[in-house]
């Protein structure tokens, strides 16, 4: 049973590419405020609250008074292609941004006062685009190995990744430093899955996936395994299954 932790790593990984290659995703809004009532503490959040404008009805996250928040969303995202759109409102200091899969990460840092981007801390630009004391949309685009980053439709700079950089399968999106000058309207993520919407696009009943072959190394050598499993999608944005059966290749 000690080769129990590898395979379900290496299942969740093929889950998450099987889902990726066989489904097409259009722009999913990540924050889901129409869902939350106003002084709401979204579960992907720690010391943040969902604020409301009394007059307009609109609604925004940022931190709680004298807190630093930072929010954790479960995405599925390949590193080789997708658009991130955030817009907001920053009169703070240095709000980051974070794709994240292991020790990987992909890392936009804003500086709100004067429109200072930082693209994995070796890429700095400011624009005369952003609009100080407003609001502000800023799209980060990837594609073909080059990430660029637009300021309220403007295009500001563009900076080649790493080729690590590249081949990731991102399933964490965090968002640290926010303090209460920091607002964030809306979130949006084309190209990838958000875990609140792989629980919407699937069915609610039982999923059966099995899994023909799985090749690992364990303590006592190389190992070819058949896995079956049973995915539970949930409202709380949790990628969440379970094995049900596995054994000796084959099966």
């Amino acid at each position: 049973m000690n080769y129990l932790k590898p395979i379900l790593s290496i299942i969740y990984t093929l889950l998450l590419l099987t889902t990726l290659l066989g489904t097409t995703v259009s722009a999913d809004e990540l924050l889901k405020l129409d869902t939350f009532e106003e002084n709401a503490h979204p579960s992907y959040g720690e010391n943040i609250a969902v604020f409301q404008d009394e007059l307009t009805g609109l609604k925004w996250v940022s931190a709680t008074n004298d807190s630093i928040g930072k929010i954790e969303i479960p995405i599925i995202l390949s590193s080789s292609e997708f658009e991130f759109t955030v817009e907001m409102f920053d009169a703070g200091g240095r709000m980051e941004f974070f794709f994240t899969f292991g020790e990987q990460n992909l890392k936009l840092s804003v500086f709100g006062i004067g429109g200072t981007f930082f693209l994995e801390d070796d890429f700095t630009s400011s624009t005369d685009s952003w609009q100080d004391g407003g609001r502000n949309t800023v799209r980060l685009e990837v594609s073909n190995g080059i990430a660029r980053i637009y300021v309220n439709e403007v295009f500001n700079k563009k900076v080649v990744l790493d080729t690590d950089k590249t081949n990731a399968l991102y399933d964490t999106l965090v968002i640290t430093n926010i303090d209460d000058k920091h607002i964030i309207y809306k979130m949006n993520l084309t190209n990838g899955i958000s875990g609140s919407k792989f629980a919407a696009d699937i069915s609610r009943d039982l999923v059966n996936l099995h899994i023909p072959q799985v090749n690992y190394d364990a303590a006592e050598g190389a190992r070819a395994l058949w896995a079956d499993l049973k995915l539970y999608p949930n409202t709380e944005g949790k990628i969440l299954f379970e094995v049900v059966g596995f054994g000796n290749y084959p099966k």
